[in-house]
């Protein structure tokens, strides 16, 4: 992800769930070119959906996300 501001951070974020309930951990790089704060992450349920929701309290975002699935 990178802010308007040029500072930009990677990162993984892993998630298991079953039909009611999901826990998740996030893995990511130090910032680069400034601080990263003003976005956070979150994984939640949304029946029958798991979803992964950027909060942004500040600045501009630019977030690229791959998904990979397995059983």
């Amino acid at each position: 992800m990178v802010n308007g501001s040029n500072a930009t951070r990677t990162g993984v974020v892993m998630a298991t769930w079953d039909s009611s309930t999901t826990t998740w951990t996030e893995y990511s790089t130090p910032d680069l070119n400034g601080t990263t704060e003003g976005i956070d992450f979150r994984v939640s349920i949304n029946s029958p959906n798991v979803e992964l929701t950027a909060t942004i309290t500040s600045g501009t975002w630019t977030v690229i996300i791959n998904t990979r699935i397995i059983f």
